[in-house]
Order: structure tokens, then C-alpha cells, then sequence
């Protein structure tokens, strides 16, 4: 696996290849470099980039304590073809000047104020199934797996709302949105679970029930 330096990896990144940041979620909110897909490195790592990304050329960003297992479990996995990673931090990066960005990332009750008085569209990241089950009120369904191909349908100069299964996928979802210029996006970042206590209105599967005549006893 190649070492690159930093200007190597920027040359590389004007290319096909895409830059992948699996640095942890506190670390990918200080910046990430412009571009980049965040897949957080984590027990479900592999899983979670092949629902977010189709097979393709990748050029990796990791922390130093974990970037061997990253780069083992990239190779292992058959499904995408590394180039090389930044040997370097991102701070060394952003020292140089290079492009960098940012995900503005919201905690659930700044979420939860929002929610009552922003105008946004609100996407769920989650499976379809999950949606159906369960879901805020208002919100549309855009699943990870299809957010790749579905970015180029949606409108750049409206404000988007992200929630998701996970903190870790919203926050994927994001770097999504932002890959593909969209500016004015707000990752929720939280687990659906706990987005729910802040006793947002839900739609449930026995409300629609309920609406369609059927009784749920």
C-alpha cells in the first residue's frame, strides 16, 4: 500500500480517485479535506461504505493507531481498489493550504427547535423498511444506499436536514451532500433512537393503520 506525501495525494484526488476520511467523528468535525466520503472507522466499517459508495478507486485518510487495520480490512474486502494513503495528519494538511471543508454537525434539542420553526427538508437515511415502520413527521426518504445516485435529482438551494440510523451514517450522509455541492446542510447527530426522545412527532406504521381504517387491537 503506498505511502503518499501530501501533494501526491492532492494530485491524486484531482483525479477519479476518491478521498476516503475513516478518522473518528469528533476528528472529521474539526475539518476534512474537500471532497473527502466520511466512513468512520468502526466495527461496521466495511459495511457501512459498501451501502454508501458504489466500487471504485479510493485514497484513504486515517489516524495513525488504526490506519494498518483500515487499510487490512479495505484490501480484504474484494470490493474497492486503494491507491495509496495521506502519509500525514490532517492538521499537516491544512498547514499546507490545501482545500478543506466542513459538515456543520447539530446536537438532537438544537435539532428539536428546528424541527418547529426552520423551514427544511428533512431526509431519513434509513432502509425504506425502517422508514415505514417509524419515522419523523415530514420527513422524506432518502436511503444511504441510494443517496449516491439519487444527489443529482434533489435541489442544491434548499436547506437539508439529515437523520439516520446512526450518528456515524448522517454524518456520511453528509460528506455525501457536500461531495456533491450542496452547502446548506445540517447532520443530526445522533442515533434515531435517541432523536426520539427529544418527543419529535413521529408517523408510525399503527397511524397509518389507524388512517386507513384498520384496527390496530
Amino acid at each position: 500500500m503506498q505511502a503518499l506525501s501530501i501533494t501526491a495525494f492532492r494530485d491524486l484526488a484531482q483525479t477519479d480517485a476518491i478521498v476516503l476520511d475513516t478518522r473518528a467523528t469528533e476528528q472529521v468535525l474539526s475539518g476534512t479535506i474537500k471532497g473527502a466520503v466520511v466512513v468512520p472507522f468502526s466495527e461496521n466499517f466495511i459495511a457501512d461504505l459498501q451501502s454508501a459508495v458504489s466500487p471504485q478507486t479510493l485514497i484513504v485518510i486515517a489516524d495513525e493507531s488504526n490506519r494498518t487495520a483500515v487499510l487490512k480490512q479495505l484490501k480484504n474486502s474484494g470490493t474497492f481498489e486503494v491507491s495509496g494513503y495521506l502519509d500525514a495528519t490532517f492538521q499537516d494538511w491544512q498547514n499546507g493550504g490545501f482545500e478543506t471543508d466542513f459538515i456543520i454537525a447539530i446536537e438532537p434539542d438544537e435539532f428539536a427547535m428546528d424541527y418547529q420553526y426552520d423551514e427544511f427538508v428533512l431526509a431519513d437515511l434509513r432502509t425504506k423498511e425502517e422508514y415505514d415502520q417509524e419515522h419523523i413527521e415530514d420527513a422524506v426518504n432518502i436511503s444511504l444506499a441510494d443517496l449516491e445516485t439519487l444527489l443529482a435529482e434533489l435541489d442544491e438551494e434548499e436547506t437539508y436536514y439529515l437523520y439516520a440510523d446512526t450518528a456515524d451514517a448522517a454524518l456520511t450522509a453528509g460528506s455525501l451532500f457536500k461531495q456533491a455541492e450542496f452547502e446548506r446542510v445540517r447532520v443530526v447527530l445522533a442515533s434515531f433512537e435517541d432523536i426520539k426522545k427529544q418527543n419529535i412527532p413521529l408517523f408510525t406504521q399503527k397511524k397509518k393503520d389507524n388512517k386507513s381504517g384498520f384496527s390496530t387491537n
